[in-house]
C-alpha cells in the first residue's frame, strides 16, 4: 500500500506501507513524521476515510493531542470531497 497527501498547496511524500496498516503503524509511520508538520504549518483540516486503523481509538486520540483538526462528520458518499475516489 502507498500512503500520500495533497493540498492545494502541494503534496506529501509518499509513503509505502508493507503489511497491514494497523493504527499504530499509522500514527508512527504516517500522522506524526508527515500529517502533524503539514498540518501545524499549512493550518490544514485533515481529511481521511473510515479505514481500520483511520477509525482506531488510539488514533482519535492522538489526533486529538496533536490539535490536528479532522473532517466530522464523514459524508457516507461524497465524491466531491475527495478527488481521488470516483
Amino acid at each position: 500500500m502507498v500512503w500520500g497527501g495533497i493540498t492545494a498547496a502541494g503534496k506529501t511524500p509518499l509513503v509505502t506501507v508493507h503489511g497491514n496498516l494497523t493504527a499504530r503503524r499509522y500514527i508512527d509511520g504516517i500522522l506524526r513524521p508527515h500529517v502533524v508538520p503539514a498540518i501545524h504549518n499549512q493550518g490544514l483540516t485533515f481529511m481521511q476515510d473510515k479505514a481500520p486503523a483511520h477509525r482506531a481509538r488510539i488514533t482519535n486520540q492522538f489526533l486529538y493531542e496533536n490539535n490536528i483538526p479532522v473532517l466530522h462528520p464523514w459524508p457516507p458518499y461524497s465524491p466531491d470531497l475527495n478527488p481521488i475516489e470516483h
